[in-house]
């Protein structure tokens, strides 16, 4: 691994770790919705053969 590649990755670490610690936001956050999980088991029991 070439020297840019290997500091890019260490800084991406510490990024990481001071994010996990709190000391830094973020710079983006998914929020995946719940499903709705009624509407799924009627849609499959409709279609059950």
């Amino acid at each position: 691994m070439d020297d840019a590649s290997f500091n890019e990755l260490l800084s991406s670490i510490r990024e990481g770790g001071a994010i996990l610690r709190g000391e830094v936001p973020a710079a983006r956050r998914t929020v995946v919705p719940r499903p709705a999980v009624r509407v799924i088991r009627e849609r499959s029991i409709a279609f059950a053969p």
